[in-house]
This record gives structure tokens, C-alpha cells and sequence, in this order.
């Protein structure tokens, strides 16, 4: 594996919300859960996620270009750009796995350990894109707070804030349901002995405290809209209310009139 190579680049790229992979799979595998292909022999290996993440490690841009028509035609509602992470893969000496400052330095890499590195690169880049996401939904929703502290109402439309509620609840399923960020990989199942070299990786990615920092961004663009959402639903109940009360004054009078002078 890698013969000849000391160094090699790894681009992660957020291509779109799904990839059929029971499609690829048709392709002579590496590896399966994830899926690892072998792009030329010896040389070069992708490795695709479901959830819309292929990573490459060592792939020319023509390859990776051909490689790229191909995956698109299996992928559910691609991204106009796909968001792209890279990091650089050395193969050491020195019998030990170490990962410093973006530099990913292995011994005796195996399919497994770029399986590994895989994981947590997909994990890494699909945060990247909904912390962006996200940070852009909080730049929208911040005015609505602004607007009912300073005015004591909402000035938002209900229809608006259930697109924002929905695409918060969206956005939680994929990262929790899809993604599953917060979990270890099935892999370390059948090989334990990566589980340190994972979790190194995930330190270096920082995959859990910017997951849970994502988790409080969500939490909050969804408190606000449905407090707003909340506050329109009872003053429009309150309105309904008093349109009640007005047609019953109004039967009221009606009554009295007919009664007093139309006898």
C-alpha cells in the first residue's frame, strides 16, 4: 500500500444529503461499512459514506474528476460546491501513529486505518458545513429576539418561523439519525486496537466539542423560533377571543333592541 509514497494528500468532500451506495458496491470493493475502493492499484483508495461524504486519499484531480461524474449520479440532492477539507498523510518509520497540526503520520498503514481516518475527515467536513449552516440560521433568527426585547412584539410570519423550526429539526435528524457524529465507528468492533488512534484523531478534529457546540446552536434557533412561533399562536387566540366576545355583546344588544322597540 502506498509504495514509494512518503507523503500523500486526503480531500474530504460534502458532496450532497445522500449517497446510494448499494450502487458503488457493484464496483470490486477494498473494504465495505464504509465503503473502500481502490482507485489505481496500490496508488490510490476513496472511501463513501451515505450520509453524501467521499474521502480520497492520494487521487489525481483527473481521476478524481471521473471518480466524481460517477459518485454524483448515485447522490440525492447535490450541493451546487461541495465543501472540502484536506490534511496530509505521512507514512513513518517509527512504529507509533501520531497526528499533529493537520499532519496524519502512520506506521504500516492498512485499509482499516484509512477507514479510520476516513471516518472522522467525513465527520469533520460535514460539521464544517453545519456549523456555516447553522451560524447563518442564528444570524437570521437573532433579529426576531432583537425585535421582540426592543418593541415587545414578534414582526415575524408564522409560515417563515415553521420553515426555520423544520429546517432545525431536519438538520438535527441528519447529524443524529445519518451521521450518527457522536458515535465510534463499527469498525473498532472488529479492530480495537484502532480505537487510540481514533480517538486521537478526534481530538485533533475536535469532533466532539464542536458537535456539541453545533447541538447548542440548533437549540437555540429552535427556542427562539418557537417561543416567537408561541407568542403569534396566543395573540392570534387572544384575537379570536375577542372576536367571540364581540358577537355575543353584539347578540346581546340585538336581542334587547328587539325585545324593547320592536314591540
Amino acid at each position: 500500500m502506498f509504495q514509494d509514497v512518503n507523503s500523500l494528500l486526503i480531500r474530504a468532500l460534502y458532496i450532497g444529503d445522500q449517497i446510494d451506495v448499494r450502487q458503488l458496491e457493484k464496483v470490486k470493493a477494498c473494504a465495505r461499512n464504509p465503503l473502500t475502493l481502490m482507485v489505481e492499484q496500490e496508488a490510490a483508495y476513496v472511501t463513501i459514506f451515505r450520509y453524501g461524504v467521499v474521502v480520497m486519499f492520494n487521487v489525481k484531480p483527473q481521476d478524481e474528476a471521473a471518480l466524481m461524474r460517477e459518485i454524483m449520479l448515485h447522490t440525492k440532492r447535490p450541493l451546487d460546491k461541495p465543501v472540502v477539507e484536506e490534511s496530509e498523510l505521512t507514512i513513518t518509520t517509527t512504529p507509533s501513529d501520531t497526528v499533529a497540526d493537520n499532519i496524519i503520520s502512520v506506521f504500516a498503514p492498512t485499509v482499516e486505518k484509512l477507514q479510520i481516518i476516513a471516518d472522522v475527515m467525513a465527520k469533520s467536513v460535514i460539521l464544517e458545513f453545519y456549523e456555516l449552516e447553522e451560524s447563518r440560521n442564528l444570524e437570521r433568527i437573532s433579529p426576531l429576539a432583537e425585535f421582540l426585547h426592543s418593541q415587545g412584539r414578534t414582526g415575524a410570519k408564522t409560515q417563515e418561523l415553521l420553515k426555520q423550526i423544520g429546517k432545525v429539526l431536519l438538520n438535527q435528524q441528519i447529524m443524529v439519525g445519518r451521521v450518527e457524529v457522536g458515535e465510534k465507528p463499527d469498525l473498532l468492533w472488529d479492530f480495537p486496537e484502532l480505537e487510540r488512534f481514533y480517538l486521537r484523531l478526534s481530538d485533533e478534529f475536535e469532533i466532539r466539542e464542536r458537535d456539541k457546540a453545533l447541538e447548542r446552536k440548533m437549540e437555540i434557533i429552535s427556542r427562539t423560533s418557537q417561543t416567537v412561533l408561541d407568542i403569534i399562536t396566543a395573540k392570534r387566540s387572544l384575537r379570536v377571543e375577542w372576536y367571540i366576545v364581540i358577537l355575543i355583546v353584539f347578540e346581546i344588544l340585538l336581542t334587547l333592541y328587539e325585545m324593547f322597540f320592536t314591540h
